[in-house]
């Protein structure tokens, strides 16, 4: 997926590198059995999922990759309790986004299960709450300081200099911050 453009100054995460990031936390940590829940709008980032699974010689499990059309903390409740009908379950789940991963808590949490003893969880974004919820969300967090920095160096370089029209297209790394709902398998 090509988003580069020459018509603006464009500078955005690189999102496959995140996902990528948070299924090898989860592989690093001995999960072979790892699930995907999230929105249609974030399809990228399934599709990325489902290369590193592959890449990692993993089994895939088709009742472990839900997507809906709801979005947020709905999203991540109802998909992860359709996971846990049935009579085998991941040790790890991956959610689109923190807002997912805070509802698929949730589920787990509501259906007698621990986040992460029975199932790790990982989101991404690394959204306000995630350092304050229970247990501390693991996510993937974009370096929105250093975007900010990089827009303010473009917008002052072409204030100072009018004649300066050279667009960029920046793509920088995301990291992940490990917390409490990630854990080795039999630990």
């Amino acid at each position: 997926q090509n988003t580069e453009t020459k018509d603006f100054d464009c500078i955005k995460i690189d999102d496959d590198y995140g996902v990528r990031l948070a299924v090898e936390h989860l592989i690093q940590l001995g999960h072979k059995d790892i699930g995907y829940v999230g929105d249609e709008l974030s399809n990228t980032r399934l599709d990325t999922f489902m290369k590193v699974i592959e890449e990692n010689k993993l089994k895939i499990n088709k009742k472990w990759i839900q997507v809906s059309e709801d979005r947020f903390e709905k999203c991540g409740y109802e998909l992860m309790s359709n996971i846990l009908k049935g009579d085998d379950i991941p040790t790890a789940v991956l959610a689109a986004y923190d807002d997912i991963a805070i509802g698929a808590i949730k589920a787990i949490s509501d259906k007698g299960l621990q986040v992460p003893d029975d199932i790790s969880i990982v989101g991404i974004d690394d959204v306000r709450i995630a350092s304050y919820f229970q247990p501390e969300l693991t996510t993937i967090a974009g370096p929105i300081e250093e975007m900010g920095k990089i827009a303010v160096k473009l917008l002052f370089k072409k204030v100072e200099d009018s004649r300066y029209n050279v667009v960029q297209n920046v793509r920088l790394s995301p990291r992940l911050v490990q917390r409490k709902s990630t854990k080795a398998v039999g630990i």
